[in-house]
């Protein structure tokens, strides 16, 4: 979802989230997945979500938006 570096392990540890996250909502459906348990399967605090999202919905805006800008950067099939 977001580019990360080896001297960057924020941005590691925001795809760790956004990609649980994301896998927990197709998998489970979005009402059906809190962040208390996003936080487990990553394996941070919940309070750790917090400082990267407001919201859940806030999260879920955010795995859209990597999706459609991974969406939008690819050049169009031949």
């Amino acid at each position: 979802m977001t580019t990360a570096t080896p001297a960057d392990p924020e941005g590691s540890r925001l795809d760790s989230i956004l990609d649980e996250a994301a896998r927990l909502f197709y998998e489970r459906g979005y009402s059906a997945v809190g962040m208390r348990t996003i936080a487990e399967v990553v394996g941070v605090r919940a309070s750790t979500l917090d400082h990267y999202f407001d919201s859940k919905a806030y999260l879920l805006y955010n795995i859209s938006l990597g999706v459609a800008k991974e969406f939008v950067g690819k050049p169009p099939p031949a």
